[in-house]
C-alpha cells in the first residue's frame, strides 16, 4: 500500500506501521497502527495533516528505537536460550567486527544489520535482534 493524500486525510506505510492522519472532530489527529508484534499503536494530535504525519513518523522512530533497545538488552540471554534449545553451547556475543552488511535472518526472515547487531562468537554470524538466531545449526 502506498500513500494516499488529500487535504483532510493521509495514509502511508512507514517502518512496520500504517500511518493515518485526518481532520475529525474539529481537530487534526493521527494513528499509527503497528504491523509487527511488540510495537505499540500510537495516536496524537497536530496542527494539520502533514504536521500529524511528521509527528507520527517521529513517534514511530522513538517506538522502534525503544523496542530495539529493549531487545538488545536481553539479546545475550535470548541467544543463550536459542542455542540451548538447539543443543549448542553459548560462547557469547560481541560487536560485529566486519564491514557493514544488511541481510536477513535464516530463522525468522527479519533484517539483521552488521552495523547495529551483535555477532555470535561461536559461528561469527550476526545474531538476529528479533529471534536471537545466529548461524549455529542453520541448515
Amino acid at each position: 500500500m502506498g500513500a494516499t493524500m488529500s487535504e483532510d486525510r493521509h495514509e502511508e506505510d512507514y517502518d512496520n506501521y500504517l500511518l493515518i492522519a485526518a481532520y475529525r472532530g474539529g481537530q487534526y489527529q493521527g494513528r499509527a497502527w503497528a504491523k509487527k508484534k511488540g510495537l505499540d499503536n500510537l495516536s496524537l494530535i497536530g496542527s494539520g495533516v502533514s504536521d500529524v504525519i511528521e509527528l507520527l513518523k517521529q513517534a514511530v522512530q522513538a517506538e522502534v528505537r525503544r523496542r530495539s533497545d529493549a531487545l538488545r538488552e536481553t539479546l545475550p540471554q535470548r541467544h543463550r536460550d536459542f542455542l540451548r534449545r538447539r543443543g549448542h553451547i553459548y560462547q557469547g556475543v560481541q560487536p560485529v567486527r566486519r564491514k557493514h552488511r544488511a541481510a536477513h535472518c535464516h530463522n525468522c526472515k527479519s533484517t539483521v544489520d552488521a552495523a547495529l547487531d551483535f555477532e555470535c562468537i561461536a559461528c561469527g554470524q550476526v545474531v538476529c535482534n528479533e529471534c536471537a538466531a545466529c548461524g549455529c545449526g542453520s541448515a
